[in-house]
């Protein structure tokens, strides 16, 4: 059986260690245990590392910990990329 793919955006990865918002950052968690089963293919963009690494160092240090729990792949943002999600917004 094929596993369902899924894109992480910025959101989701942050929600892993967001103290504020406790009640979200659970239901994240409880996700994350799926992934880190490996019952779904996983994709990062090369955006949302570059949002990450944007973080202070102990934030970042922590969301880089949880993306090395999981495999995922990453999605290159080239031309092509850019020009399909204009066509999507137009």
């Amino acid at each position: 059986m094929k596993k369902l793919e899924i894109y992480l955006d910025t959101s989701v990865i942050y929600y892993l260690d967001q103290q504020d918002s406790i009640n979200e950052m659970q239901e994240t968690l409880k996700f994350w245990k799926y992934v880190k089963n490996n019952e779904y293919k996983i994709y990062v963009s090369e955006t949302t590392l570059l949002e990450i690494d944007g973080c202070n160092d102990n934030k970042k240090k922590i969301l880089y910990k949880f993306l090395s729990e999981i495999s995922y792949s990453i999605i290159e943002i080239n031309v092509n990329v850019k020009i399909k999600c204009r066509k999507l917004l137009t």
